[in-house]
C-alpha cells in the first residue's frame, strides 16, 4: 500500500528558528530545518569564497615583486604625522582603491630618499592585491634587467613577454625612477612599457627622489606626455624617516 501524503510530512520544532514542516527522506531520516540548511549553505559559500581570496592573496603576492620588510607593508603601518604626510597617505590610498584595468591614472611620489615613498608604494600594491587585483612592484633597473634578461640564447620570455605582462598588470609601480636612465636605450625600452601600458589604460605609479623638473627631463618629452595625463604628483619633502645625524 502506498505511504499517504501526511505520513511524510510531519510538524517539527527548531531551537533557533521555531517550527517548521519536517519532510521524510528515508528510513527513520527527515529533513532539518530549512532556515539551518540555507544558513549551513551560506556559511559554506562564505568560507570557500575567503579561502579562494587567501589563496589569490597568496599567489598575487608572491607575484608582485614585494620582496623583504615591503612584503606585507600596508597603510596602516605608514606614520602620518604631518598635513602633508596626511595627504600623501590618503592619495595614496584613493589611488589604489580606483585602480583598475582600463582606468588610466598615474600618480608620481615625489621628493629626497627616506620619507617612506617606497612603503606608500608597496601599500598600495598589497591594497590593490587585497582588493582582488593583480599588481606589481619593481624598480626602474630590475625593469630594464627584465627586459634585457630576455636578449640570452637560453632566455626562457620574449622581451614582448616581460612588456605584455608589466603593460598588463591592473596596476604597477615603478620605483627609482630617473635612476642610470642616461642611456637612449634604456629610455626607449622604458618608453615601450609605459606606452603600451598607456594604450590598455593601465594604471600607473612612478617613485623618483628627483623632482618634477628633472623628473621629466629623465622620462623625455614623449613619455612625459603620456604620464602627465590624468596625473597627480605627491611631494615627499618631510624629514628622513630613517633618523640618525643629517
Amino acid at each position: 500500500m502506498a505511504q499517504s501524503s501526511e505520513a511524510l510530512v510531519k510538524a517539527a520544532r527548531c531551537e533557533k528558528h521555531g517550527p517548521f514542516e519536517s519532510h521524510h527522506l528515508f528510513a527513520d531520516r527527515w529533513s532539518a530545518c530549512p532556515e539551518c540548511l540555507r544558513e549551513d549553505r551560506e556559511r559554506q559559500d562564505l568560507e570557500a569564497q575567503a579561502a579562494r581570496h587567501a589563496e589569490f592573496v597568496q599567489r598575487a603576492t608572491a607575484q608582485s615583486g614585494l620582496r623583504g620588510r615591503f612584503r606585507d607593508t600596508t597603510f596602516a603601518t605608514f606614520t602620518a604625522a604631518t598635513k602633508a604626510q596626511r595627504h600623501a597617505l590618503t592619495t595614496c590610498q584613493d589611488f589604489a582603491a580606483a585602480a583598475q584595468r582600463g582606468t588610466w591614472a598615474t600618480l608620481a611620489l615625489i621628493g629626497p630618499p627616506g620619507t617612506g615613498k617606497t612603503h606608500l608604494a608597496a601599500a598600495m600594491v598589497h591594497d590593490a592585491i587585497q582588493r582582488g587585483h593583480w599588481a606589481r612592484y619593481i624598480t626602474f633597473r630590475d625593469l630594464i634587467r627584465s627586459l634585457r634578461a630576455t636578449w640570452r640564447r637560453d632566455a626562457e620570455q620574449t622581451e614582448e613577454d616581460v612588456i605584455s605582462d608589466l603593460a598588463g598588470a591592473p596596476l604597477l609601480v615603478v620605483d627609482e625612477v630617473g635612476v642610470s636612465m642616461g642611456t637612449e636605450a634604456e629610455a626607449t625600452q622604458f618608453f615601450d612599457v609605459l606606452d603600451r601600458r598607456y594604450q590598455f589604460g593601465n594604471p600607473l605609479v612612478l617613485v623618483s627622489n628627483l623632482g618634477m623638473p628633472d623628473l621629466r627631463t629623465a622620462l623625455g618629452d614623449r613619455l612625459y606626455d603620456r604620464v602627465r595625463e590624468n596625473s597627480t604628483a605627491v611631494p615627499c619633502n618631510w624629514p628622513s624617516h630613517r633618523g640618525g645625524p643629517p
